[in-house]
């Protein structure tokens, strides 16, 4: 049954279980990550970071990870990211629910963080395999997209080097 004053307190210990167990769970904790003060997004972090093997190539799992990414602090995505790099970043690029996970990570983190990203996926010999990999292609959009928008700020700005070097 639903408990409108429900936290991810009460399910300390179970948050990523029960953020894989089915949608509405997963949307739960979602909610909770939006609303919930910075002691609970800081519990689901080390939740999430105990699990996050078992999580990020999860139907509902990832997105206890995408919510952190959403609604977590600054220093909260610096330690998830932690994880990511730890992981395999090009597994998780070619995951179907980790690629989700990649995208939002783009979407949401400074320049300096997405390059690195970027960079990670450069290693591989290589880009061929994301073209033609539905779930990379979407990363590798993704990536264009928000590059070419941290060029087109850097030239707004005059910073032409920039620009041209990104």
């Amino acid at each position: 049954r639903k408990n409108p004053s429900a936290t991810l307190f009460d399910i300390d210990g179970f948050i990523a279980e029960i953020a894989k167990a089915d949608e509405g769970a997963s949307r739960f904790v979602q909610r909770r990550l939006q609303s919930g003060k910075e002691t609970e997004k800081r519990l689901a972090l080390q939740a999430a970071l105990r699990s996050f093997s078992d999580l990020w190539p999860d139907p509902f799992g990832n997105f206890l990870l995408q919510g952190l990414l959403d609604f977590g602090s600054a220093e909260m995505r610096e330690e998830l990211m932690t994880a990511v790099f730890a992981a395999d970043v090009v597994d998780m690029t070619l995951n179907i629910h980790g690629c989700r996970v990649i995208q939002k990570a783009l979407l949401v983190l400074d320049q300096a963080s997405v390059c690195k990203i970027i960079t990670e996926l450069q290693d591989i010999e290589e880009v061929i395999p994301f073209i033609f990999d539905p779930n990379g292609n979407h990363v590798i959009q993704r990536a264009i997209q928000i590059m070419s928008n941290f060029a087109k700020s850097a030239a707004d700005h005059g910073d032409i080097d920039a620009a041209v070097n990104l």
